[in-house]
């Protein structure tokens, strides 16, 4: 197959939204690339068809190649295909933004934007990454009948990707989990730039084994 990206984002163009996220893969495998599109040149998460996943910084980082010495390793977290969900259905990977962390960002000028309207406040949209198994009946899309919806679904050599969007509460954990953020600032390289406004990324593992990436406002730190 062809090189594909899937741009998505929450809210709408010129109101409080998002940072805009790509997928994207290359040619002839089932490989699959996502980041905030802002910073896909220095760092991403990789789900490869081998079942090795991770979260690194692109060898060509200008980032990356002036903290080399204190960096030491590119990738900063791995870990492996999490457990199907049943049989020829995995849920990949998960990307959480709450509404409370909506901004204006101005010098996201991506264009082709999958829009996902904002949750009401205290909820969020959660995007699910999921991968079938082109034997698997699916109909729809999954989770059809439990109220997500389809994003965009594309075929890979070896699986199907179906990205699909839910709406869901915020627990307090993951508020906490945000705040402690915002006060701390995590490290450099997980920072999304807009102008004036900072955006954060905050990791968790999930208890089936998939990773979470939360898009945190820290405009105010």
């Amino acid at each position: 197959m062809a090189k594909f990206s899937i741009r998505f984002a929450v809210g709408s163009k010129n109101d409080l939204r998002s940072s805009t996220w790509i997928i994207f893969g290359s040619d002839g495998k089932s490989d699959i690339y996502l980041s905030p599109i802002l910073i896909t040149n220095d760092i991403k998460v990789s789900l490869h068809e081998s079942g090795q996943y991770h979260l690194g910084f692109q060898h060509t980082s200008p980032f990356f190649l002036k903290n080399k010495s204190q960096l030491f390793y590119r990738y900063r977290n791995t870990w492996s295909r999490p457990k199907e969900l049943i049989q020829g259905m995995t849920l990949a990977f998960r990307i959480f933004i709450a509404t409370s962390e909506l901004d204006f960002l101005t010098s996201d000028t991506s264009k082709s934007i999958n829009w996902t309207s904002a949750a009401p406040i205290n909820n969020a949209i959660e995007y699910l990454i999921i991968l079938t198994s082109f034997g698997l009946p699916v109909t729809g899309w999954p989770g059809k009948n439990t109220g997500t919806s389809l994003v965009k679904q594309i075929n890979l050599p070896n699986e199907k990707l179906w990205l699909v969007s839910r709406e869901q509460f915020v627990p307090p954990k993951v508020t906490q989990m945000m705040d402690n953020i915002k006060t701390q600032i995590i490290e450099q390289p997980h920072l999304v730039n807009d102008t004036d406004r900072v955006r954060c990324l905050g990791l968790s593992t999930e208890p089936d084994g998939s990773k979470t990436f939360y898009e945190i406002k820290c405009s105010n730190v």
